[in-house]
């Protein structure tokens, strides 16, 4: 089973997902917002379903996260909430599998601890734990987890709000577990992005959160792109450097990516909301040759 840090280095991750309630939904959509990620110099995916997954991965060299989100009645987890759903993502070709590393009851009977391991013995792959606590993220390490995160921040009944990103908790779980922690839950600019991998984040899962296709629509600038500087190891205070323009985001009820490649100027409308990546973070210094939105 390979190590976190050896299917992607530092960097930025890009979540690519729509539900079926949304415009954007259809894999072969997902698919080119994955690519116009990986043009931009993002180092992996997080992708939602096996369809989206396959679709992904026969469009783009980049690693995926995978997710299947399904409900389950008399269970509030529903992010691969059993080895049924991490199964078929791992069939699809993930290259990690992430899931809800919540306290809360998981559907079927199954424990956090029976489906850590049974992912690493049987589909010989590393786990990404989404916590919304410190205590969540400690367990989730002490049970096998190989990286942790910081994804339902916010997210359940019983942890902390805020507005952007829980900078306080990715402070307090990367001084208490020795795994890779990932950054994600409301990052929306590149100074945000900025200021967790100075914390010591080993990558940052940038996504959008969007109303159905019956909501308003806030219009979305892009911020200018960033300039950052390499990305240091955890604990090291690398100096990088963003700036943020335009209006607020979009605000919606979940978080997902919409990305899209750059359009020719026929092709553009009031409807692009792009919005450049950050260039050089992570371990590339990679030019920007395409744009994803987040929202």
């Amino acid at each position: 089973m390979r190590k976190v840090t050896e299917i992607f280095p530092r960097g930025l991750i890009v979540s690519c997902q729509a539900l079926e309630n949304e415009p954007l939904h259809g894999s072969e959509i997902m698919a080119r917002m994955a690519l116009a990620a990986q043009m931009s110099g993002a180092v992996g995916i997080r992708a939602n379903t096996p369809a989206d997954i396959r679709a992904i991965r026969a469009t783009v060299q980049l690693p995926i996260i995978g997710i299947y989100k399904k409900e389950y009645p008399g269970s509030e987890v529903y992010i691969t909430p059993t080895f049924e759903e991490a199964q078929e993502i791992a069939r699809a070709a993930s290259d990690m599998i992430a899931l809800d590393a919540t306290s809360r009851p998981r559907p079927k009977g199954e424990t956090l601890r029976e489906l850590i391991a049974r992912i690493h013995e049987e589909l010989d792959l590393p786990v990404m734990a989404d916590c919304s606590t410190l205590e969540e993220a400690i367990e989730a390490e002490r049970l096998g987890a190989d990286t942790v995160s910081t994804t339902l921040a916010g997210y359940t009944p019983y942890s902390r709000k805020t507005e952007g990103p829980d900078f306080e908790l990715l402070a307090e779980i990367l001084a208490h577990v020795r795994v890779p922690v990932i950054a994600e839950g409301r990052y929306h600019y590149p100074d945000q992005v900025a200021r967790a991998l100075e914390m010591g984040a080993y990558a940052v899962v940038v996504g959008g959160r969007h109303h159905s296709a019956s909501g308003n629509h806030s219009a979305l600038r892009g911020a200018d792109p960033a300039d950052c500087g390499q990305v240091g190891p955890r604990g090291t205070h690398a100096s990088a450097r963003a700036k943020q323009s335009g209006p607020a985001p979009v605000r919606g009820t979940r978080y997902r990516a919409q990305c899209r490649a750059t359009q020719n100027s026929r092709a553009a409308s009031a409807k692009d909301l792009t919005c450049k990546s950050a260039e050089g973070i992570g371990a590339r210094n990679a030019s920007v040759t395409g744009s994803f939105t987040l929202t």
